[in-house]
């Protein structure tokens, strides 16, 4: 496992009982301020790419050539802040 710098993946943690890997992160418009160019009827959402990025970079932190199949079934708001688990 390797670890690289990822916009909105901070850190990776080995669960214990699993040996699968957590990747965390926070995002917020305050420290993401183009979440605010993302707004819909009011509410800033995050965008799909953002979803393609995370998945892309977990790929690559355990070892996966690629992404073969991402669905995204509802949109996620992004209200103050949220914390992501990947």
């Amino acid at each position: 496992m390797t670890w690289e710098e990822h916009p909105l993946l901070s850190g990776a943690l080995p669960l214990a009982e699993s040996g699968e890997l957590l990747l965390v992160g926070r995002i917020s418009p305050a420290s993401h301020s183009w979440i605010a160019d993302h707004t819909v009827a009011g509410t800033a959402l995050l965008p799909g790419t953002a979803f393609v990025g995370m998945a892309l970079h977990a790929a690559a932190v355990v070892g996966c050539a690629g992404v073969e199949e991402l669905s995204i079934e509802a949109p996620l708001p992004v209200h103050g802040g949220i914390r992501l688990r990947w």
